[in-house]
């Protein structure tokens, strides 16, 4: 798969860079503000990036929401996306190929949607990598959407969870700290009121196998649930979680089968996807 999968990623927009993502040159940057940051960076240094665009089979928006939001409101997000596309579509081919089926953006925040017809395509054609966990006004489509694994230190109180038998999470706004359950041997209890589709690498890790997952009306029998788990069972998914969080892991150098390698593997399975083809004018 490494060696076939091609990423273009489009050159910046203007000579600021001020709403892309990058890193300078004069000024490296040692540690990466977000799992965003820290993806582009492994993808920028990869072999995936290719300089010409014909033998791509996917293409990078490399817009900084993060920051946009540093002098824009949420309200003027949706604007800017829009304009963004707008210039990549006129100044090159491949957007209306598509009308961005092909594309992904990377996304931690949500915003307000745009009525327009270059954030639609954005929104609901263009591959969302999004960071976990998901904001309250952000959209997602399971279909397409991507959920990376969350990049952070890992504070001291963490070693609290090695005493820890489970861990109570609310997906898909409470996932934060999953990975941190995983290695430390907690067993996460997911719940939610709206389905499981939001949880990072969905299409390569089966979380019934190491997570009890329950619909918010199951709170009431939590208890009952928890203890009815016997120790084998529980032994296992405890084994099985610790294997999970090696393909949730980040690292500077990415590694086979690391957080880094699954993205790219998700978004192999995407090029596949349905594409949305122009009618030409009669």
């Amino acid at each position: 798969m490494m060696e076939k999968l091609k990423v273009y990623v489009y050159p910046a927009q203007n000579e600021s860079n001020k709403y892309e993502l990058g890193f300078s040159t004069e000024e490296p940057v040692v540690e990466p503000r977000s799992t965003a940051d820290f993806f582009f960076k492994n993808l920028a240094e990869s072999e995936v990036v290719t300089e010409d665009p014909e033998e791509a089979q996917l293409f990078l928006l490399p817009v900084s929401i993060d920051g946009m939001l540093s002098d824009l409101s949420l309200d003027e997000i949706g604007g800017q996306l829009r304009r963004y596309v707008q210039q990549t579509r006129e100044e090159y081919e491949f957007w209306n190929r598509s009308l961005g089926a092909d594309h992904f953006f990377l996304s931690c925040h949500g915003y307000p949607p745009d009525g327009h017809r270059n954030f639609l395509e954005l929104s609901k054609n263009a591959i969302q990598v999004a960071c976990t966990p998901l904001r309250p006004t952000q959209g997602f489509f399971p279909h397409k959407d991507i959920v990376m694994p969350p990049y952070k230190p890992l504070p001291q109180f963490y070693r609290k969870l090695g005493t820890s038998r489970f861990c109570l999470s609310f997906v898909p706004h409470e996932t934060l700290d999953l990975v941190d359950f995983l290695r430390f041997g907690c067993v996460p209890v997911l719940i939610s009121r709206s389905g499981f589709s939001t949880l990072p690498l969905q299409d390569v890790l089966n979380w019934h196998e190491f997570a009890i997952v329950l619909d918010v009306k199951e709170i009431g029998n939590l208890k009952d649930i928890l203890a009815d788990i016997s120790d084998d069972k529980y032994e296992r998914m405890q084994y099985l979680g610790l294997q999970a969080s090696k393909h949730m892991e980040w690292n500077t150098d990415p590694a086979a089968y690391d957080a880094f390698h699954m993205i790219l593997y998700e978004l192999w399975l995407r090029q596949y996807s349905v594409r949305y083809a122009r009618v030409s004018p009669q």
